[in-house]
């Protein structure tokens, strides 16, 4: 368009699109072929909507966040003659997004089927598919979607048979993530059900999988852990000279990671590194209430509300470490990026995931959810604020726990267990 200028993003992964001063676009590419793979469209640095795009460049499906509280809303999903084929509403379960209705729609618009429940429409879809197949494995990225379709499969003999199940846990699978012997969330309950047709879990700690077959004794020796993989092309080094006191956030501002902690914790830092400053790079349903509590506590200029930013480069580019308070998590990326920078971290030791990656003391310390965890977390990022060569010992040593998490060791790990699963299956097909 007239007036916009393209220029490459700071982590170089993309193309940002600016109109003068004002951020439009960010176009994420893919870092081999360089190939358009989406592009978030900004109005005063939120995401307005999400264009997937796919081989041909063409658009796959597009996204829409609320506009008052940053979650996804809406999403569509488009035919390669780019008539509408899904459409789908989102919502909250648990506080966690999820799939309210799902519509699909024939060439000229119109709703042919209208399902409750994303279940609904994967059961619909897969189960038809699944009877007319040899022998097969289901990976269940999102175990809550196919629960209606493990209870049809259970039914089936013959199916059970020629299928091996393998479910993924992105997160912790108890409802107060303090006690792994607590009550299962809504989407984790085929956990205690005794389902025998999930072949395998998939967790990305040790320490989950721990938890996992301590309190179910049924799952020991099928439980897998596979972290994910570093993004490709980050690179693993460090981003050069930190800013004086530059305390970074990253993440949704929810419930679940509790920004408001967080806050807390500066204002602590704060009486003892007067320099230091608090940096949110996010959006959510907690960004109004922390806004006010910034200017209520006359933090304004000192804690900053950046919202999205579309360059890693920008978030983490002179940072002097990562403050992470979330309440439960998997295997959270943002640790990973910082630690590949050589952005030491500071972190609630929450399950799971920061213990994966943060060597307490070594690239950074990790605070035990509880009593005395604000005071905590306040104690050691002022110790590494106020110690430049202590943060310069964290900082070098930080990317040292994200060795094997690369692309080709992490696919690896799924290639053998896919493998072996197909493998037995074909066995018990012929004999």
């Amino acid at each position: 368009a007239p007036g916009w200028q393209a220029q490459p993003a700071g982590d170089g992964r993309g193309v940002v699109v600016r109109e003068g001063e004002r951020l439009v676009m960010y176009a994420g590419l893919d870092p081999g072929d360089r190939r358009l793979l989406y592009i978030n469209w900004l109005l005063g640095n939120r995401t307005v909507r999400r264009d997937f795009h796919d081989e041909q460049g063409f658009i796959s499906a597009s996204e829409f966040p609320d506009p008052e509280t940053g979650r996804r809303a809406c999403r569509i999903y488009y035919r390669p003659d780019h008539t509408v084929a899904l459409t789908e509403t989102l919502g909250q379960q648990g506080g966690e997004d999820c799939v309210t209705s799902c519509n699909v729609m024939d060439a000229q618009g119109l709703t042919q089927r209208r399902f409750c429940y994303q279940d609904e429409l994967v059961c619909s879809a897969l189960l038809p598919y699944l009877a007319a197949q040899g022998p097969a494995v289901l990976v269940a990225e999102a175990p809550e979607l196919y629960q209606r379709l493990f209870l049809e499969i259970k039914r089936d003999a013959a199916l059970s048979r020629r299928l091996a199940v393998v479910c993924l846990l992105h997160n912790c699978h108890t409802l107060d993530p303090l006690n792994p012997q607590g009550e299962l969330g809504q989407n984790y309950l085929f956990l205690g059900d005794g389902r025998q047709q999930v072949n395998r879990l998939v967790a990305l700690t040790g320490r989950q999988r721990a938890d996992l077959e301590s309190r179910f004794p049924a799952w020991r020796g099928r439980v897998e852990v596979i972290p994910n993989f570093l993004p490709r092309g980050l690179g693993v080094a460090p981003v050069g000279e930190p800013q004086r006191g530059r305390i970074i956030v990253v993440g949704r501002l929810c419930e679940a990671k509790q920004p408001l902690l967080a806050l807390r914790v500066f204002a602590r830092v704060l009486a003892r590194v007067p320099h230091a400053t608090l940096h949110f790079y996010g959006v959510g349903a907690l960004q109004g209430e922390l806004g006010g509590r910034i200017a209520s506590l006359g933090l304004g200029g000192r804690a900053v509300l950046h919202g999205f930013s579309p360059s890693p480069e920008e978030i983490y580019g002179g940072a002097e470490l990562l403050l992470c308070t979330s309440r439960h998590e998997g295997l959270p990326l943002v640790l990973c990026e910082a630690l590949a920078r050589g952005v030491p971290v500071v972190s609630l030791n929450c399950r799971y995931g920061p213990e994966a990656v943060v060597r307490d003391g070594v690239n950074g310390y990790l605070v035990e959810p509880g009593p005395g965890e604000e005071e905590a977390l306040a104690e050691r990022v002022s110790g590494v604020l106020g110690d430049p060569g202590l943060r310069a010992r964290l900082s070098q040593a930080a990317p040292q726990a994200l060795a094997g998490m690369g692309d080709q060791e992490i696919l690896g790990r799924w290639a053998a267990l896919l493998e072996g699963l197909g493998s037995a299956l074909k066995g018990a097909d012929n004999a």
